[in-house]
């Protein structure tokens, strides 16, 4: 791929399909990327945007990390 981007004059292949895709097919491009993502990264930058822009506050893992942190000073015998 790096022999294909420099023979056609680029560094990136994000700066070649900038260039040479609509803002429509980018987008297509983004959207197939985002559904398909199982990194984990989506739903990661998803859940900030959620809690900085809506003040979204997931209670689940509020209640887990409470949960754990009781049974650490259990644990360590602070209770």
């Amino acid at each position: 791929m790096r022999d294909m981007l420099r023979h056609c004059g680029y560094k990136t292949a994000f700066e070649m399909l900038k260039d040479n895709l609509s803002e429509k097919e980018l987008m297509e491009l983004l959207a197939g990327y985002v559904e398909e993502d199982e990194s984990g990264y989506i739903e990661e930058r998803c859940e900030q945007i959620a809690c900085d822009n809506f003040e979204w506050v997931d209670w689940e893992q509020a209640k887990e990390d409470a949960d754990e942190a009781a049974y650490q000073a259990y644990r360590d015998g602070g209770l």
